[in-house]
């Protein structure tokens, strides 16, 4: 989103003032949804932004493109990064900033002394031996919270519906010549399905 800001398209994703550019948009976002072997395949096809009649957007979104391609696609972060396909782990580092919050406020300071981060970090030691024999004792573990659980279910039978969708697509040696456009088409309804679990509504 921050370089969505940066190039100056967020009251075109915001406002709706251009529907085909926000689903374009968070198509893009979406994309980390999908295997790796697929970003080049379905990036190809979103490669051209849509046209709006406006020439200040329609250089925007290809400024953004640009940025996309040439940072997330073919740049320094290849798709093998920061595709989250295969991952049935956290989706976001907000387990981690969470845990360094905590860590700021129970310390108090922003920088405290050696002595005082030692003191805690072997209380925190404790802590989390407790927390480990608690657990291996049978003590159930935090439950999350039931919107993250309904999430992940959702998102999961997408990413299943969609694997089995472009299974039936690549798994001939000689495909259909439609092939491409059925892969795509699936590829837009996983997007359009998941788009909403990722970027939000």
């Amino acid at each position: 989103m921050r370089r969505i800001q940066r190039e100056g398209l967020l009251s075109a994703y915001e406002d709706g003032e251009s529907p085909e550019v926000r689903q374009w948009l968070r198509r893009i976002m979406a994309m980390t949804l999908l295997p790796t072997f697929a970003i080049q395949k379905v990036w190809d096809a979103l490669r051209c932004p849509p046209a709006t009649g406006d020439p200040l957007l329609n250089a925007k979104t290809a400024t953004f493109a640009t940025y996309v391609d040439t940072t997330w696609i073919n740049g320094s972060f290849p798709p093998s990064l920061w595709s989250h396909y295969d991952n049935v782990g956290p989706r976001t580092t907000n387990l981690a900033e969470g845990w360094h919050n905590g860590l700021n406020t129970l310390l108090g300071v922003s920088h405290p002394s050696t002595r005082t981060f030692l003191d805690w970090l072997q209380r925190y030691q404790f802590e989390i031996q407790c927390r480990c024999l608690q657990l291996a004792a049978g003590r159930p573990p935090k439950e999350r919270r039931p919107a993250y659980v309904q999430m992940d279910k959702s998102i999961a039978a997408a990413k299943l519906e969609y694997g089995v969708q472009i299974a039936h697509v690549f798994c001939y040696q000689f495909p259909h010549p439609s092939a491409m456009d059925a892969f795509l088409a699936y590829s837009f309804a996983y997007f359009d399905r998941v788009g909403y679990l990722v970027v939000g509504a």
